[in-house]
């Protein structure tokens, strides 16, 4: 790990309390945070990835979320997103039983026009062994020279004169400083930026109501082989109304993500997390009964494990230089600092209880995409930082496209590549060059425009 240095007395701490002195800091190691660190790392920048988990993955791991979406379509060429992503994808070919590949889903073809589409316009999807994904994270990241510190929570931004200097983690021995001349928030949840006092969006805009969480579990036991099952539950069991089945590379092997009627719970607030933990927890150990006597091929299903982190769709959405809107979505708009493609519908869960409440899914036409721009990725009002993941900058309904997986490390891999860009340009990333952006990220495999 990179060492501390006497540096540290410009943001008021002795070089005792600095944990260590980096190039580039990612907090957070999920699909976002470990595509951000490789790419930082592999242009030459001094990289540290800080993790409160033992593992990597974030939610792909951590909160069994399956498949990845957001690849893109299934057809060759017309794959929209690849670079590190696909990387990834490639490493978690070479364990045995790490993924399935890029999968076409069954209804996808079967339509008479774009109007009759019956695979909602996600034609594609990317089953995975998330303890594969653990060791192929670590892979990636480790093959590209990052350093790693696990167990610890960046919880602090270190601010001075509008410029973040770094985090404070804290872990078992205390608190000490990480000082970065880049840093990139991963969190998922924004929670460096908040620190920094950087302004963000919280849900809906009239009622700040965000998508509800889920806990995803694991059931073996299962004769089937479709990739994607899903059912309606009436009456319904513990809050569960639907459920769906998807496949894992294993036979007979299914994660399972269900609607739990967690309406109106802070994914901010302790006491709502904990609260939604434990009832989606009991909600799965419910509904296995109901599977059993109910869906063809699962009557000796059985529980394996439950997700150890509840699942958070929406929280924070910094806010940036721009703000990504559902026109902009809808619209498939292109920009100048394009640096990620996005095809994923607008998928907005039911947000309350009410009767007339509805899950609205909005497809974007078959084949098509819109990008999201740099400037989504750059914090209003700091210097020395830049967003990652579901938390970038944009609408609540925007969000509902861009928060999946693959996108998610599309954007990592282009914060790496910036702030890389920006350490050895001696520049802010504010004032990094877009073009310049987008053309490194193609050279390292991004598809762009």
């Amino acid at each position: 790990m990179p060492e501390a240095t006497d540096d540290a007395e410009c943001v008021g701490r002795s070089s005792r309390d600095v944990l260590a002195s980096v190039d580039v800091a990612v907090v957070g190691g999920g699909p976002a945070g470990i595509c951000a660190a490789a790419a930082a790392s592999r242009l030459g920048a001094q990289t540290l990835l800080v993790e409160r988990n033992g593992f990597l993955g974030g939610m792909a791991t951590a909160g069994l979320v399956n498949p990845i979406y957001g690849f893109g379509y299934f057809e060759p060429g017309r794959q929209l997103i690849a670079g590190l992503a696909e990387e990834v994808v490639e490493r978690l070919r070479q364990i045995d039983g790490g993924t399935l590949g890029h999968r076409r889903r069954e209804e996808c073809g079967t339509c008479t026009s774009p109007e009759q589409c019956r695979a909602s316009g996600i034609s594609s999807l990317l089953p995975f062994e998330p303890e594969a994904l653990k060791l192929a994270a670590y892979r990636l990241v480790s093959d590209a020279g990052v350093a790693v510190l696990h167990y610890c929570l960046a919880d602090e931004a270190v601010v001075h004169d509008g410029h973040l200097q770094g985090v404070m983690v804290s872990s078992k021995n205390g608190r000490r400083l990480i000082r970065a001349r880049v840093t990139i928030d991963a969190t998922g949840d924004g929670d460096i930026a908040a620190s920094a006092g950087v302004p963000f969006e919280f849900g809906t805009a009239d009622g700040r109501l965000v998508q509800p969480q889920s806990l995803m579990f694991r059931v073996a036991g299962v004769n089937r082989d479709e990739d994607r099952l899903c059912f309606n539950v009436e009456p319904a069991v513990d809050g569960v109304s639907r459920f769906l089945l998807f496949r894992l590379p294993r036979p007979g092997e299914y994660v399972v993500n269900c609607d739990t009627g967690l309406f109106g719970l802070d994914p901010l607030e302790l006491r709502d997390l904990t609260k939604a933990h434990t009832r989606a927890m009991a909600a799965a150990f419910s509904l296995i009964p109901w599977i059993r006597e109910n869906v063809d091929g699962c009557e000796r299903c059985h529980l394996v494990s439950t997700a150890p982190q509840l699942g958070v769709r929406e929280s924070r959405r910094i806010q940036g230089d721009y703000v990504l809107t559902k026109e902009d979505v809808l619209g498939l708009r292109k920009f100048p600092d394009g640096i990620a493609r996005g095809c994923f519908p607008l998928d907005i869960h039911v947000l309350s209880d009410s009767p007339d409440s509805k899950n609205p899914l909005t497809p974007l036409p078959c084949g098509q995409y819109y990008e999201i721009p740099y400037r989504c990725l750059l914090p209003r009002d700091i210097e020395g930082l830049l967003i990652a993941g579901r938390c970038i900058s944009g609408t609540h309904e925007a969000h509902a496209s861009y928060r999946v997986m693959a996108t998610c490390m599309a954007l990592g891999q282009a914060a790496g590549t910036a702030a890389a860009l920006a350490v050895s340009h001696h520049l802010t990333p504010r004032r990094l060059d877009a073009g310049l952006l987008r053309a490194t990220l193609q050279e390292h495999g991004a598809l762009l425009d």
